[in-house]
Protein backbone atom coordinates (compact mmCIF):
# COMPACT_ATOMS: atom_id res chain seq x y z
CA UNK A 1 0.00 0.00 0.00
CA UNK A 2 1.10 3.55 -0.67
CA UNK A 3 -0.18 7.11 -0.91
CA UNK A 4 -0.11 8.92 -4.25
CA UNK A 5 0.06 12.71 -4.30
CA UNK A 6 -0.77 14.01 -7.77
CA UNK A 7 0.92 17.38 -8.13
CA UNK A 8 -0.81 20.42 -9.53
CA UNK A 9 0.64 21.86 -12.72
CA UNK A 10 3.47 24.08 -11.47
CA UNK A 11 6.95 24.97 -12.62
CA UNK A 12 9.45 22.11 -12.72
CA UNK A 13 11.71 24.03 -10.31
CA UNK A 14 9.04 23.89 -7.59
CA UNK A 15 8.48 20.15 -8.11
CA UNK A 16 12.22 19.46 -8.10
CA UNK A 17 12.62 21.51 -4.89
CA UNK A 18 9.91 19.46 -3.13
CA UNK A 19 11.52 16.20 -4.26
CA UNK A 20 14.97 17.38 -3.09
CA UNK A 21 13.55 18.34 0.32
CA UNK A 22 11.87 14.95 0.74
CA UNK A 23 15.09 13.17 -0.26
CA UNK A 24 17.06 15.28 2.22
CA UNK A 25 14.66 14.45 5.06
CA UNK A 26 14.38 10.73 4.18
CA UNK A 27 14.70 8.59 7.30
CA UNK A 28 14.21 11.46 9.72
CA UNK A 29 12.12 10.94 12.85
CA UNK A 30 8.36 11.15 12.28
CA UNK A 31 8.76 12.15 8.63
CA UNK A 32 6.79 10.29 5.97
CA UNK A 33 9.05 8.52 3.46
CA UNK A 34 9.08 9.37 -0.24
CA UNK A 35 9.15 6.03 -2.07
CA UNK A 36 9.14 7.11 -5.72
CA UNK A 37 8.35 9.84 -8.21
CA UNK A 38 6.35 8.93 -11.32
CA UNK A 39 5.05 10.85 -14.32
CA UNK A 40 1.90 10.04 -16.28
CA UNK A 41 2.83 9.09 -19.84
CA UNK A 42 -0.02 11.02 -21.44
CA UNK A 43 -0.49 14.15 -19.32
CA UNK A 44 3.12 14.30 -18.06
CA UNK A 45 1.69 15.10 -14.61
CA UNK A 46 4.14 14.12 -11.87
CA UNK A 47 3.06 12.26 -8.75
CA UNK A 48 4.87 11.57 -5.50
CA UNK A 49 4.56 8.09 -4.01
CA UNK A 50 4.73 7.98 -0.20
CA UNK A 51 4.72 5.14 2.28
CA UNK A 52 1.25 4.35 3.57
CA UNK A 53 0.60 5.23 7.19
CA UNK A 54 -2.75 4.16 8.64
CA UNK A 55 -4.16 7.23 10.32
CA UNK A 56 -7.24 8.84 11.78
CA UNK A 57 -8.61 12.12 10.49
CA UNK A 58 -7.24 14.92 12.65
CA UNK A 59 -10.52 16.79 13.15
CA UNK A 60 -12.03 13.60 14.61
CA UNK A 61 -8.96 12.45 16.57
CA UNK A 62 -7.67 15.68 18.13
CA UNK A 63 -10.73 16.46 20.30
CA UNK A 64 -10.50 12.99 21.87
CA UNK A 65 -6.85 13.21 22.94
CA UNK A 66 -5.86 13.59 26.56
CA UNK A 67 -3.43 16.24 27.75
CA UNK A 68 -0.62 13.66 27.87
CA UNK A 69 -1.40 12.40 24.35
CA UNK A 70 -1.40 15.97 23.01
CA UNK A 71 2.00 16.56 24.58
CA UNK A 72 3.37 13.35 23.03
CA UNK A 73 2.16 14.30 19.55
CA UNK A 74 3.49 17.85 19.85
CA UNK A 75 6.85 16.43 20.93
CA UNK A 76 6.90 14.16 17.87
CA UNK A 77 6.13 17.11 15.58
CA UNK A 78 8.94 19.07 17.25
CA UNK A 79 11.35 16.14 16.69
CA UNK A 80 10.53 16.20 12.97
CA UNK A 81 10.92 19.98 12.80
CA UNK A 82 14.24 19.84 14.67
CA UNK A 83 15.55 17.25 12.20
CA UNK A 84 14.33 19.39 9.31
CA UNK A 85 15.98 22.52 10.68
CA UNK A 86 19.25 20.68 11.31
CA UNK A 87 19.19 19.76 7.60
CA UNK A 88 18.53 23.33 6.45
CA UNK A 89 14.82 22.85 5.75
CA UNK A 90 12.23 25.27 7.17
CA UNK A 91 8.62 24.01 7.01
CA UNK A 92 6.33 26.96 6.38
CA UNK A 93 2.94 25.27 6.56
CA UNK A 94 2.53 23.41 9.86
CA UNK A 95 -1.16 22.66 10.37
CA UNK A 96 -3.29 19.65 11.36
CA UNK A 97 -3.90 18.66 7.72
CA UNK A 98 -0.13 18.30 7.23
CA UNK A 99 0.27 16.05 10.26
CA UNK A 100 -0.46 12.33 9.99
CA UNK A 101 -1.29 10.71 13.31
CA UNK A 102 -0.92 6.94 13.51
CA UNK A 103 -2.83 6.37 16.73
Amino acid sequence: MCVVKILKPVRNEKINREIKILQTLFGGPNIVKLVDVVKDDVSKTPSLIYEHIPNEESKILFPTLSDVENRIYIYKVLEALDFSHMNGIMHRDIKPLNIVVNN
